[in-house]
């Protein structure tokens, strides 16, 4: 089983992104302890995993659990944000760790007004305190107010102050209330010195406690160690990663599958209402449950000239979407049927399943100019064989009265 680790410092700055295979829960502790005090331990999924929930309580962070399970498309944009602000390039190199930079991701927005907010009022009240101690009490639930005082007790005054006996006649001179001073700043500097060293102190013995644990855990589980080693492990590891990647590409599927359904429910809506016609490959009339005559047909390839005049005789169509590559005989049975020819490349055709959808403006223009068409050509044909006959009569009426007179 593999796990993604992201690690955002309080300043949005990347730290650290892995994957790795059977990271027990001590050892992340070890990994991010590292780099610094946790503050948050984030998810991309509501209800939180049961490893995420103890890893946080382990940590004594907070656990952010998003509203809903961050879909993938959600993922993908926050991930794709982050890396266009980064000054250098940032490769991700699996889904374990585009969804672990999601969820730190998610969290870090879900702060960030606060965090913005404590910026902004240190600035105003131009106090030199370390801004990330302020920010992270704030996402522990302080109060900015309360944050800043917290801090600015800490670092600005001395948690003791050392008892000046002095009797009420007694005038201290200005050296003596620099020497007063003084050992008020050493004694600071001092007690800075001996938190440093318990802080770093406690780490290292946190440590030692995460590395006595695994030891622990090592020997405990010599017989999980040796089966771990045999092949059966090996099929049992492979079959998990196949069955995580299966997993991966069904959550991409089913989206897909909802983006598609929702298409399809506009389509439909709109093929009731009118707006859509569908459009029936020829093929598809040898079925028997296509019957609508006076219908719309679409004709991609070229077929047998015979066959053809065969099907447009019986389906009479009311006009036939031909492709680009549609040769000029076939063009030509299909006019002398007198059948409106529409070309492909002038509608935007929606394809589903066996058949086409087109919109009913759209294809009402084009069936227009081509019936038009048919009809100017029909004129034109009857005219020509009115002059053919009125010629004719001339020619005939010439020549009765020639034979007369002779």
């Amino acid at each position: 089983m593999s796990t993604g680790v992201a690690v955002l410092d309080i300043n949005r700055r990347l730290l650290s992104l892995i994957t790795r295979r059977w990271l027990s829960r001590n050892q992340l502790i070890r990994e991010v302890s590292n780099l610094g005090q946790v503050l948050v331990v984030a998810t991309d999924v509501s209800p939180p995993p049961v490893y995420v929930k103890k890893l946080a309580s382990s940590l004594n962070a907070i656990l952010y659990v998003p509203e809903h399970d961050l879909t993938i498309d959600e993922k993908k944009e926050l991930v794709s944000i982050f890396i266009g602000e980064q000054k250098y390039p940032l490769k991700i190199h699996d889904t374990h760790q585009r969804d672990a930079l999601a969820a730190a991701l998610k969290a870090y927005n879900h702060y960030a007004s606060k965090m913005d907010k404590v910026e902004s009022e240190l600035k105003r009240l131009e106090l030199d305190i370390p801004l990330a101690e302020v920010k992270a009490l704030v996402v522990r639930g302080y109060s900015t107010h309360d944050a800043i005082r917290s801090v600015s007790e800490k670092y600005l005054l001395p948690e003791t102050l050392p008892t000046l006996t002095y009797h009420k006649e007694k005038k201290i001179s200005p050296d003596e209330i620099t020497k007063i001073v003084k050992r008020l700043v050493d004694e600071l500097a001092k007690l800075r010195r001996m938190n440093e060293k318990l802080t770093y102190e406690k780490k290292d013995l946190e440590l030692k406690l995460l590395e006595t644990e695994e030891a622990l855990q090592k020997i405990l589980s010599v017989q999980g160690i040796e089966f771990r080693k045999t092949k059966l492990y090996e099929s049992l590891l492979k079959r998990i990663e196949g069955l995580e990647q299966d997993r991966e590409k069904l959550k991409e599927d089913i989206e897909t599958l909802k983006l598609n359904f929702q298409r399809l429910k506009d389509y439909f809506k709109k093929y009731v209402e009118g707006e859509l016609l569908v459009v029936y490959p020829l093929e598809i009339f040898n079925k028997k449950e296509v019957t609508n005559k006076k219908a719309i047909v679409s004709l991609e390839n070229n077929i047998n000239v015979g066959y053809l005049r065969e099907r447009l005789m019986k389906i009479k169509p009311k006009a036939v979407i031909i492709g680009s590559n549609i040769s000029q005989e076939i063009r030509s049975v299909i006019e002398k049927a007198q059948v409106p020819i529409l070309l492909k490349n002038k509608l935007y055709l929606i394809k589903i399943d066996d058949y086409y959808l087109v919109d009913r403006d759209q294809f009402e223009v084009e069936y227009r100019k081509a019936y038009e068409k048919i009809v100017s050509e029909e004129e034109e044909l009857e005219s020509k064989i009115k002059k053919i006959l009125d010629d004719y009569r001339r020619r005939r009426i010439k020549e009765l009265d020639g034979a007369r007179r002779v």
